[in-house]
This record gives C-alpha cells, sequence and structure tokens, in this order.
C-alpha cells in the first residue's frame, strides 16, 4: 500500500502538464502512487500521460470514454485509490519536491482527518509569484493546534473551498462517503462541506507547498455560474443539515455571502450579459440568509464594504440597483473631478 495517492484529472493541458508530472515523479517521498485521469482530451496531454507511465510503474493512466468534468474524474481516481492518505493536484499546477512529504508527516504525527498547507499563486503572463495569505490566516488562532475540533471554532473558516492544498485520510474520506458532484465548476465546495462536517480533526501545516498558475484559460466560461450556485446551494444543504447546523450555518453564511459577492464581481465583468439574472439569483439567496441565518453578531463578522454590498442587494432590485451604481459612479466622478479641479487652483495660486 503507497502512502499517498496523488489525483490529476487531466484535459488539454499539454503546454503545462510535463511541469506538473516532474513535479510530483521527484518528489522526496517515493512511495506514492500518482492516478492520473484524462478526460477525453484533445491535444497531446493523453500522449504525455503514456510516456511518463512506461518510464514509471507508479504512475496509473485512466482515460474517460466522454469527457465529464474533473470531479468525475477525481472520483474516479478515489474509487480506485490504495494509497493511505490522499492528496489532488491539478495539471496546470505543481507541487514542492517535499509537498508529499511534509503533508504525510504532519497527518501521521497528528492522526488528522485532514491536513491544511498555503499555495503559492504564479502569473504566467509576469512570471511573477505571490504567496497566498489569507487562506491559512482564517485559521490564526489555532495554527500550533494539533487537534483542531471544528465544532468548537468561533471564527469563520468555512473560505478554503478547494479541494487542493490539503492531504486527506483515504478512510475517512471513504467511510464518509465523500465526493464530487457532477458539475463543471465550484465542485470542490460540495466536496469540502462533507469534509467539513465529517471530520473529527484537522492540522495546519504553516508551509507553501502547491504553485497555483494563473493564466488566460482561468476565464470563466459563460453558462458556468449556474454550476456555481448549484454547488453553493448544495454545500449550504450539507451545512445546514449535520450535527452542528445551527452553529456552522451562521458561520458558512458569512462564508457563501462572501464568495457569491466575489464570483458576481468577476464573472459579470467577464460576461456583462448574464448580469441581471446572477443577480436576482444572489438575491433570493440574500434575502434568505438574511431572514433565516444572520443576527447582528454574524453580520459583524463581515467586512463592512461586503456587508454594506449585501445589504444594497437585499434591498434593491435589479433595476434599482442598476440606477444606485449610476448615481454612485456619477457622484465619485464628480468628486474626482471637484478633487482635481481643487488641486490645480492650489498649484496654480503657489505659483
Amino acid at each position: 500500500m503507497p502512502k499517498v495517492s496523488i489525483i490529476i484529472p487531466v484535459y488539454n493541458v499539454e503546454e503545462y502538464l510535463r511541469q506538473c508530472l516532474d513535479s510530483v515523479v521527484n518528489q522526496t517521498l517515493k512511495d506514492i502512487e500518482i492516478i492520473c485521469v484524462d478526460d477525453c482530451s484533445t491535444d497531446g496531454s493523453y500522449e504525455i500521460l503514456q510516456e511518463y507511465a512506461s518510464k514509471d510503474d507508479r504512475f496509473v493512466v485512466l482515460k474517460q470514454e466522454i469527457n465529464q468534468g474533473q470531479g468525475v474524474a477525481r472520483n474516479r481516481g478515489l474509487d480506485i485509490a490504495k494509497g493511505e492518505y490522499i492528496m489532488f493536484l491539478d495539471p496546470d499546477d505543481w507541487y514542492e519536491l517535499d509537498a508529499c512529504e511534509s503533508a504525510y508527516n504532519q497527518i501521521i504525527k497528528n492522526n488528522n482527518d485532514l491536513v491544511f498547507f498555503n499555495l503559492t499563486y504564479f502569473y504566467e503572463k509576469s512570471k511573477t509569484y505571490k504567496i497566498d495569505i489569507q487562506k491559512l490566516n482564517k485559521f490564526e488562532k489555532d495554527i500550533n493546534n494539533p487537534q483542531i475540533k471544528f465544532s468548537k471554532l468561533d471564527y469563520p473558516f468555512f473560505g478554503n473551498g478547494e479541494s487542493v492544498y490539503k492531504i486527506y485520510k483515504r478512510e475517512f474520506i471513504n467511510a464518509n462517503n465523500i465526493r464530487f458532484p457532477n458539475y463543471r465548476f465550484c465542485e470542490d465546495l460540495v466536496f469540502y462541506a462533507k469534509v467539513i462536517t465529517c471530520a473529527k480533526s484537522a492540522s495546519i501545516l504553516d508551509k507553501s507547498l502547491y504553485y497555483y498558475r494563473i493564466h488566460e484559460n482561468n476565464t470563466i466560461k459563460q453558462g458556468l455560474y449556474k454550476d456555481l450556485l448549484a454547488a453553493q446551494k448544495d454545500a449550504f444543504k450539507i451545512i445546514c443539515n449535520c450535527e452542528y447546523s445551527d452553529k456552522y450555518s451562521k458561520l458558512y453564511a458569512v462564508a457563501y455571502i462572501q464568495s457569491l459577492l466575489y464570483w458576481f464581481n468577476k464573472y459579470t465583468k467577464q460576461n456583462p450579459e448574464i448580469e441581471e439574472d446572477f443577480y436576482n439569483n444572489i438575491r433570493k439567496v440574500f434575502i434568505s440568509l438574511d431572514k433565516y441565518y444572520l443576527d447582528e453578531n454574524t453580520k459583524r463578522l463581515l467586512p463592512q464594504k461586503i456587508l454594506k454590498k449585501f445589504n444594497k442587494i437585499v434591498s434593491h432590485d435589479y433595476e434599482t440597483y442598476k440606477k444606485s451604481q449610476f448615481i454612485e459612479r456619477v457622484f465619485s466622478f464628480k468628486n474626482i473631478f471637484k478633487n482635481t479641479t481643487h488641486n490645480l487652483k492650489r498649484e496654480e495660486h503657489a505659483c
């Protein structure tokens, strides 16, 4: 039995795939299983996988009959994984060479169901790196706690919904039947909600072990916002039906609001034509959260800027919201013009 199974869903990433696979092949922890599931790539990705598998018997290469998305591909990997522990890696990203060893040593030492570690963003266009300073900061109070019990936490800790930059005990994943839904976007949220509600303990490895590539292909496709909304809704259902639902639902609502606003801003900038439909969908969610799950203490956990936007959406239909946005822009422009004119007059006076 290998110590770690690394599951990599692959689709049309021949440009980046070798860097990803090299980072796995050269891990300092050698006792690993590398499960690659090709999701009907139309470029040379599958051939690259076969090439690596022919040279390294730790590879298991599977090929989907039809393209179904990375959640389904990851599930297929989970179904055959033999490792004591599971890690996920996306095919355009890569690991530090000691990622598996460091994560494995931590989870073994603490006997956790999962361990979080940090990640570094790599910006393809500028070739620059930036360590994420937000994800692990949520656990600042418990950064050195070897046995984090989520039910004991009194702060929002849900905003780490990606399946990568973590290691999981395989026995825990299978015993709780934790799998990804059949969505093509944000499927991690449902997986993570199930992990959080079932895990007995976790810990934090305060090291950056994962490189997350930001490139032009990260652009969101127009139709996928429906998957985002569905995944968010399914994840919240899991939270609301768990053992600690009264506490978790309020804390998760904070992350839910922040996530929807983030994606609303990002999505509508790229695809303005879906703004009205997206707005109406998140407004329904916000009204429900405001009515059933949020109290004044919970609202204080939201940054003021986010809370202001949340309240505005709750109280404004789309047409009113657009009018208010236009008025704010005009007011902002007037202030900029006024300040500029004032500064120019001061400069003339100084002369």
